[in-house]
């Protein structure tokens, strides 16, 4: 037992080392090099070293917040889904909601911090939102959104129907076994409280929130450059993963609501509705919501990865954005 807890901690303590390092070369050792990729990949075919010098400072600024976002994510997503009664939520689950969370939480507090330069810059032709971000993977985005949100009424549906069983099964316990109404097995497949689902409703519209005032800050903050092709470079760069991320995000929080629809719901696993005297019966919208999201819920998940594959390209178009220093 004693070796057993020694190599643990030595496992855990690489661990640790190897983060750190990944962290030390990822958020703080971000130089011109970077900048200079990153602008070539954003449109600009030769960055020079001012130019290169001013996205590595825009990198580095978002990338020394991401160490204590993640942390702090982490820590609130799991006590939360804990305090929402699902507390038996993966650590990779969590981990990777936190991930994926920390890069459009550091885009808002990023946006939100005072910029150092108080140069504005004036836009001769007025700067939308469609400038940042194409117009077709805005409306995929906007989708992606509103079928995940459109999952909520029937999973609060299911966990209603899920919550009358229990309470009849608690009421009823001879009728619960290998020969009664229903099995002990099918009976703990029903999933218990809605909360889960309440929690997902609000982390949809943080999301929502968070992704509307990041490309709001974007369109109308002070230049994130002085050079007007770097800062038109960066607001579309930081537009589009914002935006990407939180379909992401959208996409990792839609699978709790049809995980909730298709495990309450699957015939496999409630077999067929049994006749018992005061045993509730599930409404047939929610079996046409069941069979709905099994159908399609594959076709969902990857065209949500298309939507975003899209967004984070690197491709652009001939901008409208004519800028000059005032």
């Amino acid at each position: 037992m004693g070796s057993l807890g020694v190599t643990e901690l030595v496992i855990y303590g690489a661990v640790v080392v190897l983060l750190g390092v990944l962290v030390w070369k990822f958020a703080f050792r971000v130089g011109p090099v970077q900048g200079f990729v990153m602008l070539q990949r954003w449109g600009i075919a030769e960055p020079t070293r001012e130019q290169s010098e001013a996205a590595a400072d825009y990198l580095r600024e978002r990338r020394r917040l991401y160490p204590l976002v993640l942390i702090v994510l982490a820590i609130l997503l799991t006590f939360a889904y804990r305090l929402a009664g699902q507390g038996t939520v993966g650590t990779m689950a969590v981990l990777l909601g936190a991930l994926v969370g920390t890069l459009l939480v550091g885009e808002l507090v990023a946006g939100l911090r005072r910029p150092a330069s108080t140069a504005r810059v004036a836009t001769l032709v007025p700067r939308r939102l469609t400038d940042l971000v194409p117009r077709a993977w805005l409306a995929g985005a906007a989708a992606v959104f509103v079928l995940a949100a459109a999952c909520v009424v029937p999973a609060l549906g299911v966990q209603a129907w899920a919550d009358d069983v229990h309470a009849w099964a608690d009421r009823n316990p001879g009728r619960i076994g290998p020969h009664g109404v229903l099995t002990p097995d099918a009976l703990s497949s029903l999933p218990r409280g809605s909360g889960a689902i309440w929690l997902t409703l609000a982390l949809l519209v943080l999301v929502a929130v968070s992704v509307a005032a990041v490309v709001r800050l974007t369109l109308t903050r002070a230049p994130l450059a002085a050079d007007a092709a770097v800062d038109s470079a960066l607001r579309i760069r930081t537009a589009r993963l914002a935006t990407g991320t939180a379909v992401l995000l959208v996409l990792g929080l839609s699978g709790t609501l049809t995980e909730r629809i298709v495990e309450g719901t699957d015939p496999m696993t409630t077999g067929s509705p049994p006749v018992a005297p005061g045993l509730p019966v599930l409404d047939s919208w929610l079996m046409s919501a069941w069979s709905v999201v099994n159908a399609v819920n594959i076709a969902y998940m990857l065209a949500g990865l298309v939507v975003w594959c899209g967004l984070i390209s690197p491709w652009r178009r001939r901008q409208r954005l004519v800028e000059a220093t005032r």
